[in-house]
């Protein structure tokens, strides 16, 4: 409680404990006196507004002594005759809610700054399709600043083209799945559109999505895969400088797994999963430490453990990334085996992806024939003959047959086996 000439009337305990002082060393001090001129000017201004309009007033500080920052709501009290003697400051520590302001803030311009770098139309739309967010690509292809999307339909901002390729019953549909369309516009150009469910803050469920000319589909998809592909040797390259004696373990294992789904005659995309998943199928590896993967010795049952958490470590590592293959359950499933004996779960044969049981023949194989600092090379035929026995019971018979032809009938090499 302040008066007229800003002098300490009252103070709660919190205020007290916030300046150290005692409520007797305090009352009837002026306010500038315990305050840096700055604030002392800005306190003064807002004292005077109460006392001149006789309305309460919220302001925002920042406070110099531990730049915290404070809601404070002045507000005038009347004497029995009606005239404004002092005023009450009520100042609520709202450090936490500024930050995650900023945070807020720092997370919107960045998130604003990557959807505007690319050249589809990205949209966000509540649940009567009234854009909510729509990035400056969309904006363009309305005519409009972002500005004057936001709020509209696509209905109001181009009806007959909305009219034909905006069907109601496809952004409903997307309230619980996502979907993919095709369309055309008024002016010919082909689009696909993707929407998919949102949720939005206030607990509605909103439309998201995104659109991209099919004629620039190909160009766009090739530099996605390059970047994803760099990524991904970069992931490996990783994992092998931490373990030095595994070095082209993942690239064989990867070429390996390629020929033989190649052979076993599935899809081009199927391959081009099998592939990249063998590339990184040990990136759980970073979380396991250096000294245990290059152990010059066999490993106690406790090392082994530990190694065996690097499935579950890949996995976490790579299941929030949208890869257009199954490639986390297949880096989680790689050390499984047909009859529930391997791990992280003991799944069998019929729960596990075709790709994991690929990748779990190449794996075992060039494990075998390659070096190990705790072991050396057994040889490739001796990996061949694990699988060949355990044909059936630890590995699937098609995914066997297939690496036994590539080696015995087609003269598949493994590459700089160490």
């Amino acid at each position: 409680l302040v008066d007229r000439d800003l002098r300490y009337r009252f103070v709660n305990e919190n205020y007290q404990s916030r300046l150290g002082m005692t409520l007797k060393e305090i009352e009837g001090r002026g306010y500038g006196e315990l305050h840096s001129e700055e604030d002392a000017e800005l306190f003064a201004g807002a004292v005077d507004a109460v006392l001149e309009t006789g309305k309460s007033l919220q302001t925002e500080h920042r406070s110099k002594r531990d730049n915290k920052y404070f809601l404070r709501t002045f507000s005038p009290v009347r004497n029995s005759d009606g005239r404004i003697t002092t005023v009450t400051v009520a100042s609520k520590d709202i450090t936490a809610r500024k930050r995650a302001e900023q945070s807020l803030r720092e997370s919107e311009e960045l998130y604003r700054a990557f959807i505007n770098a690319t050249s589809d139309l990205v949209y966000v739309k509540d649940e009567r399709f009234r854009h909510l967010i729509a990035n400056d690509p969309l904006a363009k292809y309305f005519g409009l600043k972002p500005a004057d999307v936001i709020g509209k339909t696509d209905f109001e901002l181009m009806p007959e083209a909305a009219a034909r390729s905006r069907r109601i019953s496809d952004l409903k549909a997307v309230q619980t799945k996502s979907i993919t369309v095709t369309e055309e516009d008024l002016g010919g150009r082909i689009f696909e559109t993707t929407n998919y469910p949102v949720a939005l803050q206030d607990g509605r469920t909103g439309v998201g999505g995104m659109i991209r000319e099919v004629t620039e589909k190909k160009q766009s998809f090739d530099r996605v895969r390059k970047a994803l592909g760099a990524t991904i040797h970069a992931m490996a390259a990783l994992i092998e400088t931490r373990d030095p004696y595994t070095a082209g373990h993942q690239r064989r294992v990867a070429d390996l797994s390629r020929a033989m789904a190649t052979e076993m005659g599935l899809t081009p995309h199927q391959i081009d999963g099998m592939r990249m998943a063998g590339i990184i199928h040990d990136v759980g590896k970073i979380s396991v430490p250096a000294e245990i993967l290059s152990m010059p010795r066999k490993l106690s049952k406790i090392e082994f453990s530990i190694i065996k958490t690097h499935v579950q470590s890949g996995y976490d590592i790579l299941k929030g990334i949208e890869f257009p293959w199954p490639i986390a359950r297949m880096v989680l499933e790689h050390h499984e085996r047909m009859d529930g004996s391997g791990y992280p779960n003991g799944l069998t044969g019929d729960r596990l992806l075709m790709e994991s049981r690929i990748l779990t023949v190449a794996d075992v194989v060039e494990s075998m024939a390659s070096h190990r600092p705790y072991r050396p090379s057994v040889g490739l035929n001796a990996a061949l003959d694990e699988i060949s026995k355990n044909m059936g019971v630890l590995y699937d018979p098609n995914v066997v047959n297939a690496c036994l032809r590539l080696f015995n009938e087609k003269g598949y090499k493994l590459s700089d086996i160490h």
